[in-house]
């Protein structure tokens, strides 16, 4: 990788991953010469999906975009570095999210890391995995808040 290349770390828990986050990961593709999807681990939560099949359905969701999906444990900061990231690929669904992650823009800017913020589309910005979880054990439909493969594999956890 060249000094003047740019490389995004998209980064979240994904579980599960969403369409709106899919639909992120895309259009910050087109904005980067390369992506890093990374799903971070969380000790103080239990996930209803495991790292390695989360990590799994990213790839398969975005399998013809050229995209890299990794793990990391830790704080997002360092794990960027460590995968050579210049910039940091956040989110955003309304005006909450924008509260959150501005102040944190700021800091990682200061540690020579820009974010590049993306919002999500309107038919999507009431999408999140917290509501797919919430709809899986009330045993509602999936397929208007996750791609199909994760609605499978989600309908797979829940008796």
């Amino acid at each position: 990788m060249t000094p003047e290349q740019r490389r995004g770390f998209y980064a979240g828990s994904f579980d599960p991953p969403t369409l709106a986050h899919i639909d992120i990961a895309l259009r910050a593709r087109q904005l980067c010469d390369s992506l890093v999807i990374a799903v971070g681990s969380n000790p103080t939560k239990t996930p209803l999906l495991s790292d390695a099949q989360r990590i799994d359905l990213l790839r398969t969701c975005v399998k013809d975009a050229d995209i890299e999906v990794v793990s990391y444990q830790g704080g997002t900061l360092a794990a960027a570095r460590a995968h050579n990231a210049t910039l940091l690929i956040r989110g955003l669904r309304h005006g909450q999210d924008v509260d959150h992650e501005h102040p944190r823009a700021e800091c990682h800017r200061r540690q020579g890391l820009e974010t590049i913020a993306l919002f999500s589309r309107y038919d999507q910005a009431f999408i999140s995995s917290t509501l797919a979880r919430e709809l899986l054990l009330a045993g509602h439909g999936l397929d208007h808040v996750v791609p199909t493969v994760v609605a499978e594999a989600l309908r797979n956890t829940v008796p």
